[in-house]
């Protein structure tokens, strides 16, 4: 997404000042000459044009027509104003033959009137993509436009992969009531893929894994708000509360109608300022710093809207990305219920996956124009977005981790429904439901379901050019426990001949796959020995075998066995040189010279050409492997504080030979008892799988 940045600039404090033809205001567009415009509105006479678009005139005929009217007539002012910064009219039609590319304008704004304007209607000017169509829903060259305040430094905060939304709703006495069952249904759809697993009809446990990605605060008071915000690292806040106006002085501005604090039932109108306060309180003690959420949305009337400037306090939206929110999204005209669902559905459903917010308020703005053409909810939609300059590389990284951890959360899912079939399962002396195999395949098959979506994204992200090593080893690794569910479910659930055939195929298909990810991380990186340790393994697994289940000539994926040992002592001796370091690198070396010694048996290599001789020389060749894949196991758990994940990705690993590789291929039953040993060795890992 291409950026052009517009700056507008007077002089003075951004307060104290009414909108007036006399002002002459400096645009500066990126690189362009500077350049000095007007606005062509009094104060008053502006305000009383946006009566029009709050809806105050009611839904009659006439209100109606006058409301079209000032949409057009006031986007055709906007547009004047845009048309005489030649800078921008330049940096918009310099897009290239693609005409898919998008443009982010942001619009710093230094003065506080400014912010009444609703620069979101403007229509495109001559000169300008899409002629006479409003800017923001033409196709030329579609723009994501963006306000900025000055004053706030772009902050260097990383999007954090933890995803954790608090809802906040407030509905007090003598206003309408708000859509809070809707929007919560949409936030609850939106976390789903990385709510943890809980056993139908267990409440408590089914609400302690659902607040362990959402919480909701209802009939919110400000103290709720402060207090909720300092025990828990938000990274998302959904605000649903009606906008109302509040004296400030001699100023009129605009607040949030929350609850009063106590039980009086009264309304207490909460500011930008105290909201910003509230969302950013000192955290609890024992851990430092400020709450800061990354994402702010406000599903109210108003919540954009600029009130009075002659004080010094702002709009809400404007309150809050001031106070260091990097993205505040809110509705600068009153949204009707129906486009607030919309909101909170679309940004959501992207926001928790890692999309780029700027995409999403395209499809958004769209989206109101096309369901709601009754209402302007697509003009009244604004957004504050102070941005890192590496945003979009973040974004990469969060899509990425957003996706895994969505993928561990479906498969801990399967692996507690395939757990469910066991006797004693969680401790508990209840047995197990008397379902028939149909019934079971059924409960399987749908916590499978979760996996998709996740796996599709990943999938996408590693066949992407340039996609790093790591992604492709994540995917290899988790087609390998895609393969472990399939066989679990097949011992566990009482499937006929034909049907057991097919999946015994579809698990040798997701370790195919996750063989040929593993080739290709090698590829990329050849000093990735790791890759190479895992593409030997599966080479070895998928190999074919005899219809009488003797083992025919061992090729896998073009490789003889031969090269197969190739790849082994290529792993070898580069994990004999990583072992000796004493970083990330060495504990994957110190799992790989665990597992290189179990596949050296299965290969037939003789010990003392590899280890040489010394005082296991003579020693049967299978047992030097194994004592030397153990005094490996002891070195991983005397250094396991050293590293951070490869103690227990080697334990996992162990369990695969231990337990199920062997119903693969018969050739690993060779080592199943010492792998076995080699697990007995080792403490279980306190992490989950990952």
């Amino acid at each position: 997404m291409r950026t052009i940045t517009l700056e507008l600039l007077r002089h003075g404090p951004s307060h104290n000042q009414l909108l007036s033809p006399l002002t002459p205001y400096l645009a500066l567009c990126d690189n362009h000459a500077p350049v000095t415009v007007n606005i062509p509105f009094e104060h008053n006479q502006f305000l009383h044009r946006l009566t029009a678009l709050t809806y105050e005139f009611g839904d009659s005929r006439i209100a109606d027509e006058q409301r079209k009217f000032q949409l057009q007539d006031t986007g055709r002012e906007l547009s004047r104003i845009l048309c005489a910064i030649p800078g921008l009219t330049a940096e918009l039609n310099r897009h290239g033959e693609d005409s898919n590319e998008a443009i982010h304008l942001r619009l710093v704004l230094s003065a506080s009137e400014l912010a009444l304007l609703p620069f979101e209607l403007v229509l495109a000017g001559n000169g300008s993509p899409g002629f006479g169509q409003p800017l923001l829903l033409q196709n030329e060259a579609p723009v994501c436009l963006t306000r900025e305040t000055r004053r706030v430094r772009e902050p260097q905060l990383a999007w954090d992969a933890d995803a954790k939304v608090l809802f906040v709703c407030a509905s007090p006495p003598g206003l309408a009531p708000v859509p809070v069952d809707a929007h919560l249904l949409a936030l609850r759809r939106a976390v789903d893929p990385w709510v943890g697993y809980f056993r139908k009809g267990d409440d408590a446990a089914r609400r302690g894994r659902v607040e362990e990605r959402l919480r909701v605060l209802t009939n919110a008071t400000i103290d709720d708000i402060q207090a909720a915000c300092a025990e828990g690292e938000y990274t998302h806040v959904h605000i649903l509360a009606h906008g109302v106006t509040r004296p400030d002085g001699f100023d009129l501005r605009f607040g949030l109608a929350l609850h009063a604090p106590g039980n009086g039932g009264g309304i207490d109108v909460a500011g930008g300022d105290r909201l910003a306060s509230a969302l950013r309180p000192l955290l609890k003690p024992g851990r430092d710093g400020f709450a800061r959420p990354l994402v702010v949305t406000l599903a109210s009337c108003n919540a954009a809207n600029q009130g009075s400037v002659v004080g010094a306090g702002a709009s809400i939206a404007h309150a809050l990305q001031s106070a260091g929110i990097p993205l505040v999204i809110a509705g600068q005209f009153p949204l009707g219920f129906a486009g607030s669902v919309e909101l909170v559905e679309t940004l959501y459903d992207g926001l928790l996956w890692g999309a780029d917010p700027r995409a999403l308020l395209l499809d958004l703005r769209r989206r109101m124009h096309v369901l709601y053409p009754q209402r302007h909810d697509w003009a009244a939609l604004t957004a504050y977005a102070s941005l890192a300059p590496d945003f979009e590389q973040q974004l990469r990284r969060l899509q990425v981790e957003r996706a895994q951890r969505a993928l561990y959360t479906a498969m801990d899912h399967a692996d507690s429904v395939l757990t469910e079939f066991l006797p004693a399962f969680g401790g508990r002396s209840d047995p197990p439901p008397d379902w028939t195999p149909a019934q079971k395949d059924q409960a399987f098959q749908a916590a499978v379901q979760r996996i998709e979506q996740p796996w599709q994204r990943m999938q996408r992200f590693a066949a992407e050019a340039g996609s790093e090593v790591e992604i492709r080893g994540h995917l290899a690794s988790l087609a390998k426990r895609r393969a472990e569910l399939v066989l679990l479910a097949l011992r566990l659930i009482g499937l006929d001949e034909e049907e057991q055939a097919r999946r015994r195929e579809e698990c040798r298909g997701f370790l195919a796959f996750s063989r040929r990810m593993y080739a290709e991380c090698f590829a990329i990186d050849r000093d990735a020995a790791w890759a190479a340790v895992q593409q030997a393994c599966l080479s070895l697994l998928l190999e074919p075998q005899e219809q009488d289940g003797s083992q025919a000539s061992p090729v896998a994926a073009g490789l003889r066995e031969k090269e197969v040992a190739g790849l082994w002592k290529a792993a070898w001796f580069q994990s004999l040189l990583d072992a000796q370091g004493s970083d990330a690198r060495a504990g994957w070396a110190l799992g790989n010279l665990i597992e290189l010694p179990l596949l050296a048996v299965l290969m037939e290599l003789p010990a003392d050409e590899v280890l040489g001789a010394g005082t296991g020389a003579g020693v049967r060749s299978e047992a030097r492997w194994f004592a030397e894949a153990e005094s490996r196991v002891d070195e991983l758990v005397r250094r396991a504080g050293e590293f951070d994940s490869q103690d227990y990705s080697t334990y996992w690993q162990l369990q695969r030979y231990a337990f199920w590789f062997d119903d693969i291929n018969f050739r690993f039953g060779r080592v199943v008892q010492h792998a076995r040993a080699l697990l007995a060795r080792m403490p279980t890992p306190r992490r989950s799988r990952e």
